[in-house]
């Protein structure tokens, strides 16, 4: 059998970067892990993240949400992250220092950095939709993790916006799924499966943004000596369609079993 592409590479619609040389390929996504690892130990969780490089100049944009499973948030940050921020000499702060690393790996002398916060303007109808729709499924016991409060609040924004990205979503479920004891696996899955369907439920009633998700987990689950397989399927999810607008994303996440793979496809109309 032969590999599979990247769903995204082969799609007009998308924003994809073709490279043909492979060590510069893989440089930017090591770069990319990195400004993602960096802001998540600030507390932030990544939406999506634009690097461009023009001349002298690099420009950052993001967009990001607060997490609740960070213990690590700082307010100085908060307040650093909210403006524009330029390279200076003579400044110690650690946002200050990001930039200036970034610099030299891109050999650059300015870097124009701007992000957005996503949960600000959260609709609380929509929230509180999801949540009592949650009941049934017992999402009052889950949300006593914080995990689960970020994965609530992204797929309200999901249902609010058609601009998220499937790649925090499945950044929040690998790390969650570091810490869940194998005797929840089976369980956690049933409730995300059913969560899908509440989500694809409520879009069809609001703004028709979903056409479908497909969410595919694979590893050693609930502590199996042979790796298997979960697969959820929720609408109509174009893989073989190129004209169509899919959003892709693909994480691991690591513990004591292995590792495990995320898949994530989520068709937006």
């Amino acid at each position: 059998m032969g590999q599979k592409t990247s769903p995204l590479s082969i799609r007009p619609n998308n924003n994809y970067a073709i490279w043909t040389n492979f060590e510069e390929y893989s440089l930017h996504y090591k770069i990319r892990n990195y400004i993602v690892n960096f802001f998540n130990k600030k507390g932030l969780l990544i939406n999506d993240l634009n690097i461009k490089k023009d001349n002298n100049t690099l420009y950052i944009n993001l967009n990001f949400i607060i997490s609740k499973s960070s213990n690590l948030y700082i307010k100085k940050f908060r307040k650093l992250i909210k403006r524009k921020s330029l390279i200076k000499k003579n400044n110690h702060n650690s946002l200050k220092l990001f930039l200036k690393t970034i610099a030299k790996i891109y050999n650059v002398k300015k870097v124009h950095f701007k992000a957005t916060r996503l949960d600000v303007k959260l609709n609380p109808t929509l929230l509180n939709l999801l949540l009592i729709k949650g009941q049934k499924l017992g999402l009052n016991k889950q949300i006593r993790n914080k995990y689960i409060k970020d994965l609530i609040i992204a797929l309200t924004l999901l249902l609010q916006n058609s601009n998220t990205k499937a790649f925090l979503l499945t950044f929040i479920l690998a790390k969650h799924f570091t810490w869940l004891p194998k005797k929840q696996h089976k369980r956690f899955f049933i409730f995300l499966r059913d969560l899908f369907k509440i989500v694809y439920e409520l879009d069809k009633q609001k703004n028709n943004h979903i056409l479908g998700i497909k969410l595919l987990v694979s590893g050693k689950i609930s502590g199996k000596t042979q790796a298997s397989n979960f697969r959820s399927i929720v609408g109509s999810v174009f893989n073989q369609t190129i004209d169509k607008n899919v959003d892709y994303a693909a994480q691991t996440s690591f513990n004591k079993l292995g590792t495990f793979g995320w898949k994530l496809w989520i068709s937006k109309n």
